[in-house]
């Protein structure tokens, strides 16, 4: 028994889309093939036809950079007072943040509480004493792909 196959082609289907975060616009592509397969014996001849839709897979998330939607503000607070400090941000994949004091990441330290959820970051202290906050605090952000 001989097996044989053939493709060929039908169409090929091109179409523009703009995405709704991107002002670029993106051409998309869907193939048409006519898939034979054909038996041949002594006996004779079976034919099957079908046909193949092949449609461009849809790009992954596109990544975006880093940014703070919502900056540190300069504060002032009372002596032994509880007191935070917050930003916000953005990017794709979210980013990672870190606190910092005087250069030192402070993420683990026991003095603050740390919160970070869906993009909101809060540096919370219980009691605000000077000799804890002689230096300047700031945050980093770091996308996920820069850990790597």
């Amino acid at each position: 028994m001989v097996y044989q196959f053939r493709t060929t082609l039908i169409t090929r289907q091109h179409s523009i889309k703009e995405s709704a975060h991107s002002p670029l616009k993106k051409l998309s592509q869907r193939i048409l093939l006519n898939l034979v397969a054909e038996l041949l014996n002594a006996a004779g001849t079976a034919e099957t036809n079908a046909t193949l839709s092949v449609k461009e897979a849809e790009p992954e998330e596109q990544l975006s950079p880093p940014v703070f939607t919502k900056r540190l503000e300069s504060s002032a607070a009372q002596e032994g007072s509880t007191f935070q400090m917050e930003c916000k941000v953005e990017g794709n994949p979210l980013p990672t943040v870190q606190w910092y004091k005087n250069d030192v990441c402070i993420d683990t330290s026991p003095d603050y509480v740390i919160t970070y959820n869906n993009g909101e970051a809060v540096l919370r202290f219980e009691e605000v004493f000077p000799s804890r906050i002689k230096q300047n605090i700031y945050v980093k952000q770091l996308t996920k792909s820069a850990l790597t």
